[in-house]
């Protein structure tokens, strides 16, 4: 993590590594929904809270990485080197 919680910053490659057993803050994308994740284009998700923060983004198959609720957008945390273009 980049900070320590509460206020900390999960990195993609943490969450990937640890976050298998996550059950708050999750989402589960289709694979069109995960393709534009993963070229950091916003997603358009029902939240699961009302405030502002980050989560686990994953298809049923594999955790994509972190990424961060606003708007009702799922907004790609994902290095800028992993993006697929």
């Amino acid at each position: 993590m980049r900070k320590p919680p509460p206020k900390g910053k999960p990195t993609s490659v943490f969450l990937q590594r640890f976050g298998g057993g996550a059950t708050k803050n999750v989402y589960t994308l289709s694979p069109e929904d995960a393709e534009r994740f993963l070229r950091r284009e916003p997603v358009n998700i029902e939240p699961v809270d009302d405030r502002r923060s980050y989560c686990l983004a994953r298809t049923p198959d594999f955790i994509l990485g972190c990424g961060r609720i606003e708007e009702n957008r799922l907004i790609s945390e994902v290095p800028r080197s992993w993006s697929v273009h």
